[in-house]
């Protein structure tokens, strides 16, 4: 996908390439005078003679309008803009069409999470406490639009923001990052980066799970996982689930399994009913392929995961069928107790009780006696086909 003057807004501002520009109005000169062509397109004469020579630039809403006059495409055109110009006079030196690449996807992903842009002025700004990831965005927004930050701060509690010209945000807005505040979001994920190759997808969810991730690691408590949540206002739930679900989807393609979309708290604000929704990764296998395709930047949390990583994950659902496969493998040649399934397996009784129990919930396996009175069930599978 790609971005040209038809999806900017029409009171941005563009200038064109000298060559090109003085051709322009050579030719319009040749069928109009500047002072007819300044009537029919709403503008005074002095202005005209300005843009002619390179002092003022053309608003798109103008530039279409001389588009249709001398039969001229938007899109002839806009290969030979040289800048983007806003009301406030920010400029950025950008080739159109721009090309959606993996730098703005990455980019979208900091929209969603900690970064915003503004609804009237259409600034983007971001806020976050590690400046490895502030300088990140700084980089990628010099990368795609030769431009650096309008603005930038410390906050009394050590956070880091950044603010971009509009220019920058209204790019962002036509790649499909929401505008205004987020808990009032009804987007999902752009069609472009779903759409998307894996290095595109791979950006975008990078830049969210740094803003919004987190890693649950505790020497106390039995659970552990890498999880990503978001806020919305409770109206929009509907919303929320389809973004959420789309990320599920765009994990899976990784090979990594999430719970969800499930709700971790809701609350009152004075403007609504909030609810804090989000996706989990606890297995073992799908933490591990998180590691390796997706991470943190963020430091904190890539210590966090790589903590976590090397104590191991005690609930994962690959190992869980693996195990299930090597019972069922077991079984084939002769029933066997649960204590002696254990053995041969590799679990404890208990844990093997488990299994046991739920490939009989799944017709795979029957009990077909005991050893003793009150004592270890012994197993077959359902059929009782053996192998010699």
């Amino acid at each position: 996908m790609k971005i040209g003057l038809e999806n900017l807004p029409e009171n941005l501002i563009i200038k064109l390439e000298d060559d090109f520009r003085e051709a322009l109005f050579k030719k319009i000169k040749r069928r109009i005078s500047f002072q007819e062509l300044a009537n029919r397109i709403g503008i005074s004469s002095a202005h005209v003679y300005h843009v002619k020579n390179g002092r003022h630039g053309l608003r798109i809403k103008t530039l279409k309008q001389l588009c249709e006059l001398f039969d001229k495409r938007l899109d002839e055109i806009e290969s030979h803009v040289s800048e983007l110009v806003s009301n406030r006079g920010a400029r950025a030196r950008i080739s159109l069409p721009i090309i959606l690449s993996e730098e703005i996807a990455r980019l979208l992903g900091h929209c969603f999470g900690d970064g915003s842009v503004s609804f009237r002025k259409k600034q983007f700004s971001y806020s976050n406490r590690d400046r490895k990831l502030v300088i990140s965005v700084k980089a990628g927004v010099s990368k795609v639009f030769g431009a650096g930050p309008i603005s930038e701060v410390r906050n009394k509690d050590g956070t880091f923001k950044v603010t971009f010209s509009s220019i920058v945000g209204e790019v962002l807005v036509a790649a499909g990052a929401p505008a205004g505040k987020k808990v009032n979001s009804q987007l999902d994920v752009p069609d472009w980066i779903k759409n998307g190759g894996h290095d595109i997808k791979r950006a975008f969810l990078c830049a969210l799970f740094d803003d919004d991730g987190s890693v649950m690691i505790s020497k106390s408590y039995h659970a552990k996982s890498v999880n990503l949540h978001f806020t919305r206002k409770k109206e929009h739930e509907r919303y929320f689930r389809t973004f959420l679900e789309t990320l599920k989807h765009m994990l899976c393609e990784f090979g990594i399994e999430t719970h969800g979309p499930y709700t971790a708290r809701e609350y009152w604000k004075p403007d609504g009913h909030r609810c804090v929704m989000g996706v989990l990764i606890t297995d073992y296998g799908s933490i591990s392929h998180f590691a390796e395709e997706i991470g943190f930047r963020q430091v904190s949390r890539g210590r966090a995961l790589d903590s976590l990583l090397r104590r191991g994950v005690v609930y994962a659902k690959t190992d869980i069928l693996n195990d299930l496969e090597k019972m069922k493998r077991t079984l084939i040649r002769t029933p066997f107790s649960t204590a002696e399934l254990a053995g041969k397996v590799g679990l404890t009784r208990k844990t093997a009780l488990k299994r046991l129990k739920k490939l009989e919930e799944h017709g795979e396996v029957i009990r077909i006696g005991r050893t003793a009175p009150n004592r270890s069930i012994i197993w077959d599978l359902r059929g009782g086909e053996k192998t010699v």
